[in-house]
């Protein structure tokens, strides 16, 4: 196998096929490398699906808001359902000693200028019965959305297809050539493409493509944990839970590294979503 591109994609995840079909849109010849024999068998197929605005802070929250904004009218533009909900997010706490930083959490949000709202532990349950008595206060907001992560990375393979990118599935690569400094091929496992241009969308695995080229990126897997239940019904109110603790273990390692506190040490916290199937899944 021997091949041209202008640009060639390392990664068949959310990132690279996004990335494929906005350039194929313009008009570039594009070949996606995917080392795996299909789609969503990295981060993109571990993925809880949402985009809870509360839980970001500047620079990461405008591009939250600017996938927020795309998210919207995505389907239509691609062509392809990724079942899109409005579904909001509620950060809580079943720890009394938790409410310094949902007070923390509430007022920088509020200066952040999100639509976020502080709820006792009695109103929450009336609001939403499923709550346990344990939950003593939590924050709700109503910006955020949900999307199905797979139907996204399909959604953009699909439309980037039909536009004429090429994907190569099974498919490692094993060197960049260079000469002068410059890229002038992607050596794989099948053949070699000519290409003058990389982009390294390889995720968790992104430092190792980079030090094909002495790049140094610093990019290291840390893996996660997801449960998925059973279908229950649906919740009345919020579908997208976090446990305030997430705000710590998922975002600040700092604080995590630091801490004396063993639940604090060995990231327990939870994130809970409800897909539109029913289904909870539970992460941490």
């Amino acid at each position: 196998m021997n091949k041209t591109a202008d640009v060639v994609v390392v990664g068949g995840g959310v990132i690279g096929c996004s990335i494929a079909y906005y350039l194929t849109k313009k008009g570039i010849k594009i070949i996606v490398i995917e080392k795996k024999e299909g789609l969503s068998f990295g981060a993109s197929g571990a993925s809880q699906g949402g985009c809870p605005l509360q839980l970001f802070k500047p620079p990461v929250l405008e591009l939250a808001r600017e996938s927020l904004n795309l998210y919207k009218n995505l389907a239509e533009e691609i062509g392809y359902d990724i079942e899109y909900e409005n579904v909001g997010s509620l950060v809580c706490s079943i720890d009394e000693k938790q409410y310094p930083d949902i007070e923390k959490h509430f007022q920088s949000k509020c200066r952040e200028g999100i639509n976020v709202r502080l709820i006792e532990g009695q109103r929450l349950r009336e609001l939403e019965p499923t709550l346990g008595e344990e939950v003593i206060v939590g924050i709700e907001e109503w910006d955020s959305s949900m999307v199905n992560p797979f139907k996204v990375n399909y959604g953009f393979a699909y439309a980037a297809r039909k536009l004429g990118t090429e994907f190569l599935f099974s498919t490692e690569v094993k060197k960049i050539e260079t000469d002068k400094e410059r890229i002038t091929s992607v050596v794989t496992d099948r053949g070699k493409i000519k290409t003058n241009f990389v982009v390294n969308a390889a995720g968790a695995w992104a430092f190792q493509i980079g030090e094909m080229i002495d790049l140094v990126i610093p990019i290291r897997p840390r893996r996660g944990q997801i449960i998925v239940t059973e279908p229950v019904p649906l919740n009345k109110r919020w579908r997208y839970i976090l446990d305030a603790d997430y705000l710590t273990t998922a975002f600040n390692l700092e604080v995590v590294e630091k801490s004396s506190d063993p639940r604090i040490k060995l990231g327990v916290a939870g994130s809970y979503v409800q897909e539109n199937t029913g289904n909870w899944t539970i992460g941490s």
